[in-house]
């Protein structure tokens, strides 16, 4: 403990130090960016299980759609598109855990409106089937 409290004090004391980032840094994000870009995301949170229109999230930010795509990308570096699917995977990777649960219940609880859909964007996201992604939590 003596010896913790010993660096602790030469840290606190020191002369020798730098920043970690150069003097060139700022935040680029302001408290308004902040609050949309969470008001976004709780409402992804909310809703990503049904079909989501572009123009409704859209509003949520208060931008004309082409304008929240590219303010979306900017803050995420994704699409809108990859992101809600993204979303929607990692549910069903969740619920994957529950084998009572079949694949095609997973899929339209996830949002998707057919298998076939939900098994191209869960091998791309996940690299697995979800058959396989289920049998390799077995193992």
């Amino acid at each position: 403990m003596v010896s913790l409290l010993s660096i602790l004090d030469l840290i606190l004391n020191t002369e020798d130090w730098q920043f970690l980032s150069g003097e060139s840094f700022s935040n680029i994000y302001n408290e308004k960016d902040t609050s949309r870009i969470n008001n976004v995301y709780h409402f992804l949170m909310q809703h990503f299980s049904r079909d989501i229109l572009l123009d409704e999230v859209a509003a949520v930010a208060n931008m004309a759609p082409t304008a929240f795509c590219r303010y979306f990308k900017e803050h995420t570096g994704k699409t809108f598109s990859l992101f809600l699917n993204e979303l929607s995977i990692q549910h069903a990777c969740n619920l994957l855990l529950h084998p009572d649960k079949s694949i095609s219940e997973i899929c339209y609880e996830c949002g998707y409106n057919n298998l076939t859909n939900f098994n191209k964007f869960f091998k791309k996201i996940v690299q697995k089937t979800p058959s396989a992604y289920r049998l390799s939590l077995n193992e």
